[in-house]
């Protein structure tokens, strides 16, 4: 079995979400916030944006009979910080997966990502998790409660609006059926949106 693409996508993620935290874990406490004394992950200093995702996916070899070359629509919230360099994003939505023999959906498909950017272009990597999914697949119907994914992207921003190519592995776990091992590519679209959440209010000195 050929995991080469599983492997790279998996070793880039994990050095796109650690180089950041490294950024972020060597700069001045004072300098590791935001506007107004907000601190990291301050849901009142990041830029929030709704949008969502097409990609293209397909099984492995082997599950090329319970998953052929579908279609995957994601709706997502997406939380961003900009320190320095740093990235930083935490996303929530759901998705739905489609395809000649299979259908499966997720009411809770959360993540984070973390990266480097240079202007408006970006790349990230990271990991999410698709909760309380439902899936057919020829005939079967299954469940399945955690589906892992790591993926990689290359942003572009144009104002307000946000574009992604992005690439993913996903481990489909079926709880009754079998497990499938899901790849694919597609485009992301976001729009920005105004703040959420109050901001943290720094601590008091009482004299």
């Amino acid at each position: 079995m050929k995991c080469w693409l599983t492997s790279g996508l998996l070793l880039v993620a994990v050095a796109c979400c650690c180089v950041p935290q490294l950024a972020l874990a060597t700069e001045p406490v004072s300098k590791a916030r935001g506007s107004g004394g907000a601190r990291v992950f301050d849901p009142s200093a990041a830029e929030h944006f709704a949008g969502g995702a097409v990609l293209r996916t397909w099984g492995r070899k082997t599950d090329r009979e319970r998953h052929r070359p579908g279609y995957e629509l994601r709706a997502a919230e997406v939380l961003r910080w900009t320190y320095g360099a740093a990235v930083v994003e935490g996303w929530f939505g759901a998705s739905l997966r489609w395809g000649p023999s299979h259908l499966s959906g997720s009411l809770l498909h959360n993540g984070g990502m973390a990266g480097l950017g240079w202007g408006p272009l970006d790349v990230k990597g990271g990991v999410s998790t698709a909760l309380l999914n439902l899936s057919r697949s020829r005939g079967d119907f299954d469940f399945g409660l955690f589906w892992p994914r790591a993926s990689l992207s290359l942003g572009l921003a144009l104002g307000p609006v946000r574009l992604e190519a992005m690439a993913h592995v996903e481990y489909a776990w079926g709880w009754f059926g079998a497990d499938e091992y899901v790849r694919g590519v597609g485009l992301v679209l976001m729009l920005r949106r105004g703040p959420v959440g109050p901001a943290f209010r720094e601590p008091q000195s009482r004299e």
